[in-house]
Order: structure tokens, then sequence, then C-alpha cells
């Protein structure tokens, strides 16, 4: 008897789903507070020369004294008069007149920076001097970052898929508190970005494995709606990192709260039970079947007679470290500091906007299929960057701007949904796991690149990365049309099936039953068909599209 008939008999969406849910969610909201943690923990403040002699005065009136004039009317950030402040008597200071020294010689700043603390009290900026010429290590911090994001996607991935999901995800989370806690007392800038590779490495692991539990543990007809909704934790993480911000504008207090608050959802943990269908592809009945009966007692059913759980390990599991050929995935990320107005406003409701998408994406996966809605959405993402590039410059437009970034950041949010559910899809079941971590990796190429293409605003024009992120994503938006539907299709077991798969695809959107894989083996054929979900007029090798046969109902009844 396969997972996903005993969980329609005990239930696909109870009780016990929608508490493992909550406690799951908890457990993956830390990684929004980490990957937008930079926009606040790193906010850019403003600074200027320090001088000294000039302590005592005012910053307006250290800057009307030492600081020159910039290329756009304010006042440099990097360059001071070269003048001998230190000989300068009090009444010298006092009635200083700026305008007798309008050609005075400019150096860089020789004694550090005074930065505005108006906004923020401190930064990492401010911690380790990131300006001027050590600028471009603010943006290091986060590729760094993401680097370990994208390794953390396949060595998580692969852990997961021999130890368990549940040990997986106790062990990712807790090496996030210990290396975000590590992080944030680190005095020398080397130690602070390769902690925070760790840091995104547990981070990834942990919610790709809040993802994979997830989606194990939910019935057919609900697998699509949790894989969807579950992403709204991350959602809310990035909701909440705002508001902390907002009251806690020290970024050693900021990143504190963020390193240890997590201890709460790990020891919830301890509550989760292990992916039913891990234990059974493993052969640990015994405890699959307790699980299983905590299970339908929970959801007030009954636990099915005569269950044969060896049905579920017809197939091995496959681990490769490869990142497989079937999907490219881009997600460009959009640099909410671009925009006037408040950061902290801008970010939350950049935020807020995924919730929304998230509805809209699976209603129209349900009824459009995965590539029409894909190419969609990265398509109206790119114009939408494209479109937002002329307000970036015009202070008077503020409106337009951040209108056009909510309406892309709807459609790249749905995108980012849509294809954690489609990479699982378009890979062979039996390599769940390894195959949604390693296609991550692909997201993070973009994720390194997006930090180095910010620097773009300051080198050659300010709306220049919107531009880059526009073309980007209307191309991944083409790709989409290359790839194969899923969407009432028979899926790939094997990884020879995937390759067949792959070149079955055809630049349409029609969505079309699916037909069996065909093997070079023919008995090969006909031990797969017996695990074929027959369609409604008993024909064992078609499947019908409906609420009972959609391709996410097919996606893991093997295990």
């Amino acid at each position: 008897m396969l997972v996903d008939d005993i969980l329609i008999e005990i239930g696909e969406m109870g009780t016990y789903q929608i508490i493992m849910y909550i406690l799951l969610g908890l457990a993956g909201l830390p990684t929004g507070w980490q990957n937008m943690g930079i926009t606040f923990v790193g906010a850019n403040i403003d600074h200027w020369c320090s001088i000294p002699r000039l302590n005592n005065l005012t910053s307006k009136q250290q800057k009307y004294i030492a600081i020159p004039d910039d290329t756009d009317n304010s006042y440099s950030q990097c360059d001071m008069f070269d003048i001998d402040y230190d000989h300068l008597t009090d009444e010298d200071i006092n009635s200083w007149n700026r305008s007798l020294f309008p050609k005075t010689k400019t150096i860089r700043c020789q004694h550090g920076w005074v930065y505005d603390k108006s906004i923020f009290t401190s930064s990492l900026v401010s911690q380790f001097g990131l300006v001027c010429d050590k600028s471009s290590n603010l943006f290091m911090i986060q590729t760094i970052y993401m680097c370990g994001f994208l390794t953390g996607c396949v060595v998580f991935g692969q852990l997961a898929d021999r130890i368990g999901r549940h040990k997986t995800l106790l062990i990712a989370l807790m090496v996030e508190i210990l290396f975000a806690t590590g992080a944030t007392f680190v005095p020398y800038y080397s130690a602070y970005v390769s902690l925070r590779f760790v840091v995104g490495a547990a981070a990834a692991g942990s919610f790709t494995t809040v993802f994979i539990m997830c989606v194990e543990m939910a019935g057919p007809r609900f697998r699509l709606s949790l894989g969807v909704f579950i992403q709204a934790w991350f959602a809310v993480g990035l909701m909440t990192m705002p508001a902390m911000s907002y009251f806690v504008r020290n970024h050693i207090h900021l990143q504190l709260i963020c390193a240890l608050v997590p201890i709460i959802p790990w020891l919830s943990l301890f509550l989760v039970d292990e992916s039913p269908r891990w234990l059974i592809s493993n052969g640990f009945d015994e405890k699959a079947m307790i699980l299983l009966a905590k299970i339908a007692k929970l959801n007030g059913r009954k636990l099915p007679n005569n269950m044969n759980l060896a049905d579920n390990r017809k197939h091995s599991i496959y681990c490769t470290t490869c990142v497989p050929r079937l999907i490219e995935k881009l997600f460009p990320g959009l640099g909410v500091d671009l925009l006037p107005g408040s950061l902290f406003l801008n970010s939350f409701l950049q935020a807020a906007i995924e919730l929304p998408s998230y509805v809209i994406i699976i209603l129209a996966m349900q009824y459009l299929g995965r590539k029409l809605p894909g190419f969609i959405t990265l398509v109206a993402t790119g114009i939408c960057c494209l479109l937002l590039t002329p307000f970036l410059d015009n202070t008077d437009l503020q409106g337009g701007a951040t209108a056009f970034l909510l309406i892309g950041k709807f459609f790249v949010s749905a995108t980012f949904a849509l294809i954690y559910v489609y990479s699982a899809e378009l890979f062979p079941t039996v390599v769940r796991e390894v195959a949604v971590g390693s296609s991550s990796t692909c997201a993070r190429i973009g994720s390194l690149l997006q930090p180095q293409i910010r620097l773009l605003q300051s080198k050659l024009w300010n709306p220049a990365a919107f531009f880059v992120y526009g073309i980007f994503a209307i191309v991944g938006g083409i790709m989409c049309i290359f790839l194969p539907e899923t969407l009432g299709q028979i899926l790939p077991e094997t990884m020879e099936d995937g390759e067949i798969f792959a070149r079955s695809a055809k630049i349409n959107f029609k969505t079309t039953i699916s037909r069996p894989l065909e093997t070079k083996d023919s008995n090969d054929v006909k031990e797969s068909e017996q695990f074929l979900p027959e369609s409604r007029d008993n024909k064992p090798n078609q499947t019908t599209i409906n609420e009972e046969a959609d391709a996410t109902d097919i996606l893991y009844n093997r295990n």
C-alpha cells in the first residue's frame, strides 16, 4: 500500500499536519531574518571625515569647516580639506568663512570617519569601516553568505537523505544559532564573513528541509498548497525583520536577537516527528507504523488493515552532487534600499506582498500548469524592473518607484514559490531532497551576483542594477518555454527516466495527458506500470487532470 493511499485513509490534512506545519514553519522563519538582515545590520550610514580638532563641534559645523562639496552638491563622504586644523584657535574656528578657501586642496580622510547616528546608531559599516575605498567589502558580506547558502543546499540535502529529515533540521538550525551568535561578537572582518558563510549554509539547510518535511507529510490533494504556503513563514521572517530593526537600531543587539530567538523553535522541534516517507523508504517499518498510528489518532481516523509498506521501496535513493540540467532558476534580488522613502516601510511592504502572491500562484498552477505561469511571472518581473529605472533618479516620483517595486516583488515571489514545487516535480522522486537542494544552487548564483551588480549603482548609473535584473528575468522567463510541463504528467522515477522526460519538452504551453515513460528494457516498463496511478476509467497507463490526479498527487507516491 502506497504512502499516499495510507494518508488518504488516515487524513491528508488534519490536526496532525496543521500542528507539524506550525512547528516546522517556526523553524523556517529565522531564514528570512538571516537573508534580509544585511539590509539593516549593514545599513549604509552617512559619514564624513573625522577631524579630531573639530570633534566638539556639531556635525553641521564639522562639515562646513572641513568637508568639501561633492559633485551632487552634498558633502563629500571620503575627502577633507588639506588644512592643519590643530594650529587653529577657537576664534579661527568660530569665525570660519568657507568662501575664503574656494580652491583648497583636498585629501582622503586621515583619521577615520564620523558616522551619522540619526537613523542607525551603528552598523557593520561603522564597525569595520566599510566606506570609501572599502565600500565594496559590504557587498562581499552578502556574496559570501550566499556562497554558504549555495553550499548548504547541496550538503544538507544529501545529509537529510542519509540520516533523516528531523536530525538534519536539528543540526542545521543549531549550527545557524551558534555561528550567528559567534558572528555577532567577532572584531575582525575576515572572521565575520567566514562565520556568515556557515550561517548561510545552515539557513539553506534548515529551510530546504522544512520544505521537504511539510510536503512529505501532506496527502496528494494538499501537497501543492502546503508546498507553497510553507514559504509564507519565510515571508513572515522578512516582514518582522523591519519591525525589529525599527525598534533596535544597534546592529550588535539586532544580530543577537536574530541569533538567539531561534532557540525557541529549535526546542519545539523535539515535538516534530521524522518524515514517515523517509522512515518507510529506509526500512524503518516499525517506527513508521507507530507514527502512522499517531497521525491517524490525532486526525480522528483509523489505520488501514493489511498495509504492506514494502510497496514503497521499489526504488533506491540516489545521491548526487551534480546540479542536474533539467531546470535553471533565476531570482533577481530587488534592492529595496535603493528606493526613496522609509527603509523600514519599503522593506515591510516588499515582504508583505509575498503573501497574496502565494494564493494567486497556487490557483494559476492548478489550472494553467507550471510553464505558462512561470513564463508570465518572470517576464512581468523583468518588465517592472525596466519600468522602475526612470523613477529612481526623480525623488518627485517616489510613489511610482514604490509601486513598480511592489508589483515586481509580487511576481518574483510567485515565481520563487512556483519554482520550488516545479523543480521537485521535474526531478525523479527518489532524489527529492538532493534535487531540490541542488537545483537551488542555480538560484544562489543569482544571489551571489546580486551584491556585485549593486556596485553598478555607484560606478556607472543609479538604476543600472534594476536594468540588469529586468533583462535577466525576461531571459529566465523565455527559458521556461523549453521546460517540460508537469501538470497532469506521470513523473520520472529513475535518472534515466528524468533524461527522457527532459527531452520530451515541447516549445508550447499545452497541458497534455501523460503516457508512461519509454525505457530500453520492457521489463522495467512492466514493473513501473504497476505503480502508476489509474485513471477513473481504470486504464493503468493514463492519468487525468482533476483534483485527485494532479501532477503533485503523483509527485511523492513512490517513496
